[in-house]
């Protein structure tokens, strides 16, 4: 996922569990939900991509910030 790559560019060496964390938010927030949409075709899969999607840039922050908090 692109935000794998964000995040190995990015200044702030970060190590393998935090990728490792960074593809499990993709997987979660954003793959399985997609997956689920596109097999059901389904409206209320899509509100849950949605929903869940709008959730992916907080986890991203949420995994940022326990790294520069961990050092």
């Amino acid at each position: 996922m692109l935000s794998i790559v964000v995040f190995y560019v990015s200044p702030i060496p970060f190590e393998f569990p935090f990728a490792v964390a960074f593809m499990a938010t993709g997987l979660c927030f954003l793959i399985l939900p997609a997956a689920i949409l596109y097999t059901t075709k389904a409206a209320r899969y899509a509100m849950a991509l949605f929903n869940m999607a709008s959730y992916y840039p907080l986890a991203l922050f949420v995994i940022v910030v326990s790294k520069l908090s961990v050092g």
